[in-house]
Formats: structure tokens, sequence, C-alpha cells
């Protein structure tokens, strides 16, 4: 147990990739459920047509329902009951089409709830931890938002403050410090950060020359 290497917080790719894995799972898994209803459907269906072939349903339409005397006009409120065999086939169609239904509901409500959600707020909750606390690495600190880099960037630079919740512990930020001042690939990262945010005065610029002194023309 000494020599096994220290257990570590899985990072936001590494979420994001399960997260699409398990859906790329789950859509293969639909796919299999569909096809045995797919098949399930046929063979209730070539049984409910078996029943109409097989001479169990008459062609005599005041079998099938009542109508309006006087009139070809369906009468609703009095249906007969189909034949039996084509009865019981047309609801055993009806009735795997709501059993599927239902299935693929549940399927779906116990795949979000029990796998895709809690990917989904463990990855939030990582991307807020890593832009709200101080990197101790340049790795972490490519992870963090833009927004946040920037912050860090100028504590780095003392051109900005710490703020509230930035560690745990004092030596996070001594942990930060001695990571920017040893890496200079961490250096380069600060500095295009704070190149990033530089705000440019058009009046320096010149290919604005001609414009800032032209003089408008009279109409």
């Amino acid at each position: 147990l000494a020599n096994e290497e220290p257990l570590t917080a899985p990072k936001p790719a590494t979420l994001k990739q399960m997260i699409n894995d398990v859906k790329a799972r789950h859509e293969k898994e639909l796919d299999m459920i569909y096809d045995f209803q797919a098949r399930e459907r046929m063979e209730l269906l070539l049984e409910q047509r078996a029943a109409l072939d097989g001479g169990d349903f008459h062609p005599n339409p005041e079998i099938g329902v009542k109508r309006i005397e006087g009139t070809m006009e369906p009468n609703k409120s009095k249906f007969s009951p189909l034949p039996p065999h084509l009865w019981a086939a047309s609801v055993a169609v009806n009735r795997q089409s709501n059993m599927f239904s239902d299935t693929v509901e549940r399927f779906n409500l116990t795949f979000f709830k029990g796998q895709l959600l809690p990917l989904h707020r463990k990855c939030a909750e990582l991307e807020n931890r890593l832009n709200t606390t101080l990197p101790t690495s340049l790795e972490e600190f490519k992870e963090s938002s833009h927004a946040h880099q920037v912050r860090v960037a100028k504590l780095l630079t003392n051109k900005g403050p710490i703020w509230p919740g930035a560690f745990d512990t004092p030596a996070t930020l001594e942990v930060l410090q001695a990571a920017y001042k040893n890496n200079p690939d961490f250096q380069s990262e600060v500095q295009r950060r704070l190149e990033s945010i530089k705000s440019v005065d058009p009046r320096r610029n010149p290919g604005n020359t001609t414009k800032l002194l032209a003089t408008p023309k009279n109409v």
C-alpha cells in the first residue's frame, strides 16, 4: 500500500469524456430495445393479419360498428365488439405499444438520474472549483476559464488582489507562486493572458491616422 500512487480528482475533460461515453452506450442499449420491440410488433401484426385473412373478420359493416339508421354514418355511441380473435390480436398490438412506451420512458429516466445527472453535477462542481480557487500548476491554470486565468495572472504579477475563497490554506498560494516562478512556460501563459485584456487606444493605431486627421467635406 505504501507504494501506491495517491488518488487524484478527475479532470473536467475526463468527466466530459465519461459523459459522452455513457451517452453513446445508452444509445446502443436503446437501439437494442427498439430492435426487440420491432421484432415483437411484427409478430403481433402478423397475428392480427392472420385473424383478418382467416375468416374471423366478417365483411358486414354491422359487425364492426353500429350505423345510424338510414345512413352509413357510424354511431360512435353504439360500437359493436370485434370478433374474438381479431379483438384479441388488436388488443395485443395496442398493449405492446403502451408497454414499450412505458419501458423506454423508465429506461431513459433511470439513465438520466442514475448516470448522466451525477456526472454533470460532478463536472459542474469541479469546474466551479477550478474557476474559484487558485491553481497549483500550469495544467490547472489552463483548465480554468479565461476570466479566472486573467484574475490569477493579475495576482501573480501584483496587479490584482486575492479574493475570498481563493485557497483553503496559505500553503496553496505558496505552491502557486513557486510553480509560476520556476516555470518559464507558466510565466509566458500569464503574460499572454494579461496581453489579451489590454485596451488599445485607436489614436495610436497608424491605420487610423488618416481618418482622425480627415476634415469632413461640406455638402
